[in-house]
């Protein structure tokens, strides 16, 4: 060795090497693989549209055959996400469906990436910031601009956006004909600022049971132990809430399905003809995550069932409870 080549000790040189495992590490777990934009028969608008003293802005994609009377579907993104990278993560798979089924999609931004929700905790408490206003003037642009099917709108929403359409169920309570929430659950009586819908909404869940922020079993919501959002129900008993709100005294009933080999499904329905049916998918080992086929979530986020098409799911779910009449939603006991 050189007189004049200079020497690491040993600790601080364990020290580098543990540094740069624990730079590895978090690339591995914080890392997700873009999604390619795919090339789709569709006007994908971006547009921006004045609610009271705020300016807001959204991604629209409309279907170049878009049938007259068509539906409207509207997708709120979680914390810290937007329009654009809810898109991407979730593989534009709703995109492709927009485009295969004839409908038109819009995926509204949260102002400074969160929405207002019905906690009492972590939600934002701007009072020049009404998030349903928001909500509610985007429908009605879309539906007047577009011809759509007024009587054809949902909303549908992941994580933070899940607590968003939990609130939209109750201020947009006269505008929706069904909701969908993936890893969300419904927060506790203490944590909840939202009073209970007036009239009984159809509603679809997709919860993991290994998600990292939203306990499946009930509890604090946090972002990895920072930020804490207050209590929430379990995944089973948000679900229960809501279909006693329909009116359905009759039990779930419950399936496994047939699926691929890395993840069991379940499916627990709430159902009583012709009241309005609540639906839950719970993904065993499932993250907090848009389960799908070309989805681009973190490996901190949990495990990701690409085999389980969620959205998919979801829309089917919006366009059979959409051929219900809508007076059949008005037997519920609340």
């Amino acid at each position: 060795m050189s007189r004049n080549q200079p020497t690491v000790h040993p600790a601080l040189s364990a020290g580098l090497l543990g540094l740069s495992a624990l730079s590895a590490a978090g690339a591995y777990l914080v890392y997700a693989k873009p999604v390619p934009e795919p090339e789709l028969p569709a006007q994908v608008v971006k547009a921006r549209l004045q609610v009271g003293p705020l300016e807001r802005s959204y991604v629209a994609v409309i279907p170049d055959h878009l049938p007259l009377g068509a539906p409207l579907v509207v997708m709120a993104h979680g914390t810290g996400q937007n329009a654009a990278s809810l898109r991407s993560t979730s593989g534009y798979r709703l995109d492709e469906l927009a485009v295969q089924h004839g409908f038109v999609v819009v995926y509204p931004d949260a102002y400074k990436g969160r929405w207002q929700d019905c906690r009492r905790v972590g939600a934002p408490r701007d009072p020049e910031l009404d998030d349903s206003a928001f909500i509610r003037a985007l429908i009605e642009q879309l539906v007047g601009e577009h011809g759509l099917d007024a009587s054809k709108v949902f909303a549908a929403g992941f994580s933070n956006g899940g607590q968003l359409v939990f609130m939209l169920m109750t201020t947009l309570n006269d505008v929706l004909a069904g909701a969908a929430v993936i890893g969300a659950t419904y927060p506790t009586p203490d944590n909840r600022t939202c009073a209970a819908p007036k009239r009984g909404l159809p509603l679809l869940m997709v919860n993991g049971t290994a998600d990292p922020i939203v306990p499946f079993f009930g509890g604090e919501i946090s972002l990895f132990g920072f930020q804490p959002r207050g209590t929430a129900l379990s995944a089973h008993d948000t679900a229960s809430y809501f279909a006693s709100l329909n009116g359905i005294r009759t039990p779930p009933v419950s399936e496994e399905l047939q699926h691929g080999p890395h993840f069991r499904v379940n499916l627990r329905r709430f159902e009583d003809d012709p009241l309005p049916p609540v639906a839950q998918y719970i993904i065993e080992g499932g993250g907090h995550v848009i389960a799908g086929p070309n989805v681009a979530f973190p490996r901190l986020m949990g495990a990701t069932d690409r085999e389980l098409d969620s959205l998919a799911l979801i829309w089917h779910f919006f366009e059979q409870v959409g051929q219900a009449p809508k007076e059949a939603s008005e037997r519920q006991n609340v």
